[in-house]
């Protein structure tokens, strides 16, 4: 009886470890931070662990419905560990970053943006879109000034390309609620 036992515990030992490359690579594919806190402690896991930046495939930041705050996601040791990065969500209250902070996310090879504006947007604001060297895709979404966001797009796109950036940039769309 010890011996199927311990062979069946060894089995299932084995299935377990070959499952946990696959179970990490799930757990770690999309990373949402919606507190300073749950960032700090994200930054400290790749701190401990760079490999886990690796597996990151979406980031999500979200600071709305009364989450207000600062969260911090452009630091250095973000944008040197997420190198797969190909997703960036935000949804965030502008006014806790400095326009530089946005500038930080350069070294991120982010394909994708989605951005939503909680307030009226400003031209700086979407200089994020332009400073994304890879980027393809990008939906903006604005609660308030139809116009002022699509005038900003249209003057923020003329003036990207003609000084080279947003080349691979296919796809934008500008959503107004």
């Amino acid at each position: 009886p010890h011996r199927k036992r311990y062979s069946r515990l060894l089995a299932f030992t084995l299935a377990c470890t070959a499952l946990v490359p696959r179970s990490r690579a799930n757990l770690y594919r999309t990373v949402e931070l919606t507190k300073t806190t749950i960032a700090e402690q994200f930054l400290q896991t790749l701190h401990s662990n760079p490999w886990v930046g690796q597996l990151v495939r979406e980031l999500h930041i979200d600071t709305s419905g009364g989450k207000k705050g600062y969260i911090p996601f452009a630091p250095a040791s973000f944008s040197n560990t997420l190198c797969n990065l190909r997703v960036l969500k935000l949804t965030i209250d502008w006014a806790y970053y400095p326009p530089a902070y946005l500038l930080s996310l350069r070294r991120i090879s982010v394909q994708h943006l989605e951005i939503c504006f909680l307030r009226r947007p400003s031209l700086s604001d979407l200089h994020l879109v332009w400073s994304l060297p890879n980027l393809r895709s990008c939906d903006v979404f604005t609660l308030c000034g139809e116009n002022l966001i699509t005038n900003h797009a249209s003057i923020l796109l003329r003036r990207s390309r003609r000084v080279g950036f947003c080349q691979n940039l296919k796809e934008l769309t500008l959503q107004v609620f």
